[in-house]
């Protein structure tokens, strides 16, 4: 009885790590981090326009529905109500637009990080902030979107208008 016990464990504890081994190997072959790349460089085009135009609805369609913001000095931001207040008073402080330039992008099937700088342009296209980031990203039916976006500045902050 023992070893009738002792055997169906030792199958079932195959049959976990096989299930688990398949995972992994199907999540490896369905993940392709250059694709994730190509997804990150058109967020990061429609975070640009977002600034650009004040588009809120494009802005928060970036995030994840429970992503946050991260802001240098200031505290943790998160949902699409907070997002939208985001972008508005970052508008109202004189933001017009950005550059952003992606250094390296890293990560697996569950989480992507990607590193770059940034700097932040007035309305005459003049930067008055500039520095590095850090963006967590992560899939949401099928999409890779902004989990987590935090910067530190190198530069002065823009003041209000």
């Amino acid at each position: 009885m023992k070893q009738t016990i002792s055997l169906l464990l030792f199958i079932l504890l195959l049959a976990a790590c096989s299930n688990q081994s398949e995972k992994a190997v199907e999540a490896n072959v369905t993940f392709n981090i250059d694709s994730v790349k190509a997804q990150i460089e058109v967020n990061k085009d429609n975070f640009i326009k977002a600034f650009a135009t004040g588009d809120s609805a494009l802005f928060v369609s970036l995030f994840t529905k429970d992503g946050c913001l991260m802001p240098d000095g200031a505290p943790k931001m998160c949902g699409p109500a907070a997002l939208y207040a985001f972008l508005k008073g970052g508008i109202e402080m004189g933001i017009a637009g950005m550059k952003l330039d992606i250094i390296e992008v890293t990560g697996g099937p569950e989480l992507v990080s990607e590193e770059g700088v940034y700097q932040i342009l007035d309305k005459e296209g003049k930067a008055v902030e500039s520095g590095k980031f850090l963006v967590t990203w992560k899939q949401e039916e099928g999409v890779w979107k902004r989990y987590r976006d935090t910067w530190n500045a190198e530069t002065p902050a823009p003041t209000a208008h």
